[in-house]
């Protein structure tokens, strides 16, 4: 397939002070940001809007289309010591599936995921891709309306996902579908899958009206519990991404609310406990005159390591790119990691990150390709 050289960006961490008139003192050592493929925009798709999946020495991902708009998406995967990208489907545009607008799950030789759109209703589709084959089966065909953003979990014999409207459970040999969950009227899931974590589904939604909300869902007997609902200052309000669970406790992003900074807030940094539904905000987002601090964190799902939660912003950074960001647990501090420069090595990362190996890995949705600006696949060592 076409592609790119992998390219090495090398930089000192930024970041800034409160007041966002001055610099931190560099850390000691570099910030090595290797752009691993930069995406044609031809058949090898493009926009990967998505987080990569890892799976033994390689990486499996979604584009969204190609380049200007057109094509239906692709499900590929990337080796990421030579950098050679494959593609393993490419969407028709009909029964097979539109816009895979989430990442795919890994599970005994197979890549599960969905489609926003297409199917045989319109209304997208759940499907499974060989890893080795790239041969494509649809699971379950949506009717019109549902459109599931967000993609599936993989959990003893069952997959589990959002619409726009439900929380569902897929047999994925048997290929039927239960309802364990119907959201209320106005709560959308959107972008943000579920995770599991004994016996028990946890997610957010947004919402026009309010805030959003943190829930949860037994896995079981789909009864519901709202864990928290926002209010936009100063907890932050439309968490469009999805938690991550570690050690007892919630971690998420909201894309706008929160004390400073913004017309409606840029964004916060939350926990929440799942016993009590308590929420802490972490850490708020702050566009800053010079901006070298990111903003907006959307909708890049937070990655918990060794005491700190990484992830990515889609505005903000030295050059109003987007950044890599670190919030260490016991400080409440934000480090900015890596500072996009819309260049060859990628803008506006919508994705959260994966750590494989002493190495984060992840997507930007633009630049990369001077032609194209189609988006990357990056590995970034701290």
């Amino acid at each position: 397939m076409p592609g790119t050289n992998p390219r090495t960006t090398e930089i000192l961490a930024i970041a800034t002070l409160a007041t966002g008139l001055a610099l931190i003192p560099p850390l000691a050592h570099a910030q090595t940001l290797t752009t691993l493929y930069a995406f044609q925009g031809g058949t090898d798709g493009g926009r990967p809007f998505t987080p990569v999946t890892y799976h033994n020495g390689v990486l499996y991902g979604t584009t969204l289309g190609f380049s200007n708009n057109t094509g239906n998406g692709t499900v590929f995967k990337l080796d990421p010591t030579t950098g050679a990208e494959t593609v393993l489907h490419s969407f028709s545009g009909g029964a097979d599936g539109v816009a895979p607008s989430a990442g795919v799950t890994y599970h005994g030789g197979s890549l599960y995921g969905t489609t926003a759109e297409g199917g045989a209703h319109g209304g997208g589709i759940v499907f499974k891709v060989d890893a080795a084959t790239g041969h494509e089966i649809v699971l379950y065909s949506f009717t019109g309306g549902a459109n599931p953003e967000a993609g599936v979990v993989y959990q003893a014999g069952t997959l589990y996902g959002t619409t726009e409207g439900i929380l569902y459970a897929l047999n994925p040999a048997t290929r039927v579908e239960t309802v364990l969950y119907t959201f209320p009227s106005g709560d959308n899931p959107g972008d943000a899958s579920v995770i599991y974590q004994n016996g028990v589904l946890y997610g957010t939604t947004y919402d026009q009206t309010d805030g959003g909300t943190v829930y949860a869902v037994n896995a079981s007997t789909g009864a519901a519990t709202v864990l928290h609902t926002f209010t936009g200052e100063p907890d932050g309000s439309a968490p469009f991404t999805g938690l991550v669970y570690q050690g007892g406790t919630l971690y998420g992003t909201t894309f706008g609310g929160g004390r400073t900074g913004c017309r409606g807030g840029c964004g916060t940094a939350f926990s929440v406990n799942p016993a009590t539904g308590a929420e802490s905000v972490l850490y708020d987002f702050k566009r800053t005159k010079n901006r070298a601090q990111g903003y907006e964190p959307r909708p890049s799902v937070l990655l918990y390591h060794a005491g700190a939660l990484y992830g990515a912003t889609t505005g903000g950074g030295a050059s109003d790119s987007g950044t890599l960001f670190k919030i260490n647990l016991a400080t409440g501090r934000e480090t900015v990691l890596y500072s996009f420069t819309g260049g060859t090595d990628g803008a506006s990362p919508y994705a959260g990150l994966i750590y494989q190996g002493g190495a984060f890995y992840g997507t930007t949705s633009g630049g990369g390709d001077a032609n194209c600006g189609c988006g990357t696949v990056f590995k970034f060592v701290p």
